[in-house]
């Protein structure tokens, strides 16, 4: 098997019984004589969504039998430009980029492929380079999202209006069109007599989105769903309910609110599966199909199939979880499956 090269910037980072560690590339080889080489800047590697999807990424790569270079981009543009320039100089044949900033990420693009190596994007496409793009299915499924959390509100209170908070990313273009404001227009259109309270900016990171629904608890407790752009948004928003006795459930029944969330991780099912939490659904993030289809459409272009300048397009789909009707069964086996997780539900929860 080949060799696999994993490199970091800045920092080492254990996740799952797995290491990130400093690494050397490699000169590039040919298809066919010594393997290929190829690398992927991962946005953050401190989201357990990313991490999982760098170790099935790794996982993939092993059992295709080529060569993979990882890169934490931190979640900042300027670290994913100069990783890009890293691995171009490494000499891999091929990219898988995570934009944070669609528009930035073009010249790095036209970089790459000027040294005659393929880009692939992914979940945030690029403003005027071309190059093969694998969509995330997120808008559509977040709207409708949105009109589910009508659903369940009016089954359970009828008579009480709906009054929405959202604890967003609003400098990101991508989740304020595609997460955010896709939950707000299913809302809408599900109940135009629904209210959009409030949006607040909880950075996507978990202390700032636990101030945030602190502020929103405190100048709206009137709010009755409550939806985050990520796992850190709602779960940090969920832990200012907690801590102040709300965000509480009787036999999967909400007492005062229902949250949503985003991305699927062990931290949203342990809540999503306890009947006395009302944290209850989320859109779930696929991190091994998502990490598969990435290297597959890479591989494609390495072998001719798609031309490395074109506007190809392919999908990748999100789907809905949500704790009234999935057994805990099979959201143990799927967290297993797409996040290696190694906590038993039942058991964490107390059933």
């Amino acid at each position: 098997m080949k060799r696999l090269t994993i490199v970091f910037v800045a920092v080492v980072l254990i996740f799952s019984g797995y290491s990130i560690i400093a690494a050397g590339g490699k000169d590039k080889a040919a298809p066919g004589e010594e393997g290929i080489l190829i690398g992927e800047v991962i946005y953050n590697l401190g989201q357990p969504y990313q991490q999982a999807h760098a170790k099935n990424a790794e996982l993939y790569a092993e059992e295709l039998g080529i060569d993979l270079i990882i890169v934490d981009g931190r979640g900042s543009s300027d670290v994913i430009i100069s990783a890009v320039e890293d691995l171009i100089a490494k000499g891999v044949q091929g990219i898988i980029i995570q934009p944070g900033d669609a528009e930035a990420i073009n010249v790095s693009i036209d970089e790459a492929h000027d040294a005659g190596v393929a880009v692939v994007t992914f979940f945030n496409k690029q403003t005027r380079a071309k190059a093969p793009f694998v969509k995330l299915e997120e808008h559509d499924i977040c709207f409708e999202m949105g009109k589910f959390a009508v659903k369940k509100w009016t089954e359970f209170y009828p008579d009480k209006p709906i009054k929405v908070g959202i604890i967003s990313e609003p400098q990101v273009d991508y989740v304020r069109y595609h997460r955010a404001g896709a939950f707000a227009d299913g809302v809408m259109e599900a109940d135009p007599t629904a209210e959009i309270v409030t949006i607040l900016d909880g950075m996507g990171v978990r202390d700032k989105s636990l101030q945030a629904g602190e502020d929103m608890l405190q100048a709206h407790p009137e709010v009755n769903i409550i939806y985050g752009i990520n796992n850190d948004s709602v779960l940090g928003a969920l832990a200012a309910y907690e801590a102040a006795g709300r965000g509480k459930a009787v036999n999967g029944k909400p007492l005062t609110e229902i949250f949503f969330g985003t991305d699927g991780t062990e931290g949203e099912l342990l809540k999503i599966a306890n009947p006395s939490s009302s944290f209850k659904v989320t859109m779930a993030l696929q991190p091994k199909d998502n990490a598969r289809v990435l290297i597959d459409t890479l591989l494609k272009i390495l072998d001719g199939e798609i031309d490395m300048r074109s506007e190809y397009e392919t999908k990748s789909l999100d789907f809905i979880i949500d704790g009234w009707s999935m057994d805990i069964d099979y959201l143990q086996g799927w967290l297993e499956d797409q996040y290696f997780s190694q906590i038993n539900l039942k058991e964490e929860i107390g059933l």
